[in-house]
């Protein structure tokens, strides 16, 4: 680490062959400085202005022009940018401007792409759309290596020079540097040949996991110890950050093997160890982190014998850790954890599931009865997410019950909003392709094949439908998803175990609608939570629970403030029940509407 700070000192104050100097040198020349150094000349090409002013002593100029690398490098092309753009990047890894490092981190991932495959290749017909060649589709679809036609030479910098890049911003002082770099380095995965990737992504954040302090043992004279404590706590916040950053990026690439893009043994033989290594860390805030990371990986593993041995005794571990902030972490991921652990693949469902009551469920009554407020709160946020996890949905079940393709956002949103990074994982990702050989598309942009045949004559129906506005369509739509998905509610009920087993979480998410903590506005904020969640708990429950006998419909009026007990019903509550009636309407059916919704509509909201 000393060692980078030294480098990183050293390539501040180099002169660039090229433009105005950067860093130390710049102070000493800004009585050189022109006016003509200080404007941009936008007659010059492209690349020949990129390369001028990602050198200039200007900080504004370089980041702007650091900003275009990706967009210039897909422009000039493969060569030019290995001779050209990628030895740019090096004094900027070191640039003094924070914000430099991070946007040059950003731009690497599409860079290295442009490197190392040739973006060109319409030599398969699967892939033959007129957007298969630019770098934008590669990051879409990162699932085609075995499409993929690589230019060795550039694989080789971006699998060395490019990659050590990331490395040096992996390890930067600023945090948002840092995010970024682990973000780029985590797409980059996906991208390389399946077994370089626990060849030269891996080793990265298995060694950040190790880092520890470089003072750690060491010793100074009395009259220098001031100084040495410092450094100690500097080295030591360092080494935590660096902890801390491994955490998020073993998660990421756990997260890339959950969807089949690097290979699952990689998280079985190298993510699992280092992330259940840095659960028992000394820090509190890498436990927290490593906590927030265990969902993924266990649904990275999708091994049913190391969740119930292993990572699910490591999560109950962190539940009842010492400090709070890591019990509130358990809390805040427990929907990620219930979602993974029903999506693991050639298991036994049962199983599953009464693994998920016998380990996840106590959890969460755990977290409800904390000592300590701030974790009880926060479990009471996530409530109602971790219930409606236990809504029965398998691989594949958006385009099983929907009428229409749905955008990964259709359903999630509607339902689950809490849970929209799990939603991705419910759509096969062979769906596309299926949908496209039966005839749907799912995207406006036609593809060579269609631009070359005439197409077919409209009907008057579809003429019209073309006309009619968007909103119009939008509902057509949401009315079609809604029936279809009141249709699989019925005709696949909860788990009778499942809904046995969270009556009790389900008293505790129905009486936050009458929740008196003291503070009103703790109170009103835990009313928006349990409106915002409400129609997800219906939708699981609301039949099979009894409306009449169930506290559902104590919640919902004490939601609107019908009991004279009740508190007047903050806006934002009243918001959320009034754009999801309608959905509770279609679940309880016309006639429980009619008698006990309807008059509490046209009282309440009209």
């Amino acid at each position: 680490m000393a060692s980078a700070q030294v480098q990183q000192q050293q390539q501040q104050q180099q002169i660039p062959n090229e433009g105005i100097p950067i860093g130390e040198a710049a102070e000493q020349n800004n009585n050189a400085l022109r006016f003509e150094d200080l404007t941009i000349d936008d007659d010059l090409p492209l690349l020949e202005r990129v390369v001028r002013y990602c050198r200039s002593g200007i900080a504004l100029q370089r980041l702007v022009h650091v900003k275009m690398l990706a967009e210039t490098a897909e422009t000039v092309g493969m060569n030019a940018t290995l001779s050209t753009l990628v030895p740019l990047l090096h004094p900027l890894v070191f640039d003094p401007e924070s914000i430099i490092r991070q946007h040059l981190a950003s731009q690497l991932l599409p860079l290295a792409i442009v490197c190392m495959v040739v973006l060109d290749n319409d030599n398969n017909n699967n892939y033959n759309n007129d957007d298969s060649g630019t770098v934008a589709h590669r990051l879409q679809h990162p699932t085609m290596q075995q499409h993929v036609v690589y230019n060795e030479s550039g694989y080789k910098v971006v699998t060395s020079a490019i990659v050590s890049h990331l490395h040096a911003l992996l390890m930067d002082v600023d945090m948002d540097v840092r995010r970024a770099a682990s973000e780029a380095l985590a797409g980059l995965a996906p991208q390389l040949k399946p077994h370089d990737v626990s060849n030269v992504i891996l080793p990265i954040p298995l060694a950040l996991s190790q880092e520890t302090s470089a003072a750690e043992g060491g010793g100074g004279g009395s009259s220098s110890s001031s100084d040495n404590n410092n450094n100690n706590n500097n080295n030591n916040n360092q080494a935590e950050e660096l902890r801390i950053t491994a955490c998020h990026l073993l998660a990421e690439l756990a997260g890339a093997a959950e969807e089949r893009l690097i290979p699952r043994d990689c998280v079985l033989r190298d993510v699992w160890p280092a992330v259940r290594h840095l659960c028992g860390d000394g820090s509190f805030k890498v436990r927290r982190s490593a906590a927030q990371a265990l969902p993924r990986v266990l649904g990275g593993t999708s091994h049913l014998q190391l969740a119930r041995e292993a990572i699910l005794p490591m999560f109950r571990k962190l539940s009842r850790d010492d400090m709070y902030r890591v019990r509130k972490s358990t809390g805040e991921c427990l929907v990620d954890m219930s979602r993974s652990l029903l999506l693991l693949n050639d298991e036994d469902m049962d199983v599953l599931k009464q693994l998920r009551r016998d380990v996840l469920i106590p959890t969460a009554l755990n977290l409800l009865n904390d000592p300590n407020k701030l974790v009880r709160h926060g479990m009471m946020q996530f409530l109602g997410p971790f219930l409606a996890s236990f809504y029965p949905l398998e691989e594949g079940f958006l385009q099983g019950i929907l009428p229409t393709p749905s955008s990964e956002e259709g359903i999630g949103a509607q339902f689950f909003p809490h849970a929209s990074s799990m939603v991705s994982r419910l759509n096969d990702p062979d769906m596309v392709s299926r949908l496209n050989a039966s005839g749907t598309t799912m995207t406006s942009s036609p593809t060579p094949a269609a631009l070359t045949r005439t197409p077919p004559p409209k009907s008057p129906k579809q003429v019209l439908q073309q006309t009619l506005p968007e909103f119009i369509v939008a509902h057509r739509m949401s009315e079609l998803t809604l029936q279809a998905v009141i249709r699989h509610c019925r005709e696949n009920p909860a788990d009778p175990e499942d809904v046995a087993m969270i009556a009790s979480i389900l008293q505790q998410f129905c009486g936050l609608a009458e929740i008196d903590t003291g503070d009103d506005n703790v109170d009103a904020e835990m009313r928006v939570y349990c409106a915002y969640s409400y129609p997800a708990i219906v939708l699981l429950l609301g039949v099979h629970d009894g409306w009449k006998q169930g506290p559902l419909k104590r919640c919902f009026q004490s939601l609107v403030g019908i009991h004279e007990s009740s508190t007047p019903t903050p806006l934002p509550v009243k918001r959320c029940l009034a754009s999801s009636l309608h959905t509770v309407a279609h679940v309880l059916g016309p006639d429980l509407f009619q008698k006990d919704l309807l008059p509490v509509f046209l009282e309440h909201f009209v």
